[in-house]
């Protein structure tokens, strides 16, 4: 099955938690929001997913590649400037 997060947007309303570190990241429980995102996902039959993403989350990109390591395949959508 096929499902897409999205993980844009600044994170304006989480600061000061959120400058420099996009809130798909935060840690939630000792683990960042988006990887529990994709477990909870694949716990649920989900094994291809889209993220949508804005620049501050290509750390987020080099960390979690395709996906492999997380037992699914990710692709990612590059979100230039914030859509609404």
């Amino acid at each position: 099955m096929k499902a897409i997060v999205l993980a844009g947007g600044e994170g304006a309303r989480m600061r000061p938690l959120t400058p420099g570190l996009p809130k798909a990241l935060l840690p939630l429980l000792g683990e960042p929001v988006l990887v529990r995102a994709i477990a909870r996902l694949r716990e649920q039959g989900f094994t291809r997913l889209a993220v949508t993403m804005p620049p501050s989350l290509a750390s987020a990109r080099r960390l979690l590649g395709d996906g492999r390591e997380l037992g699914v395949s990710l692709a990612w959508i590059p979100e230039p400037e914030p859509l609404g």
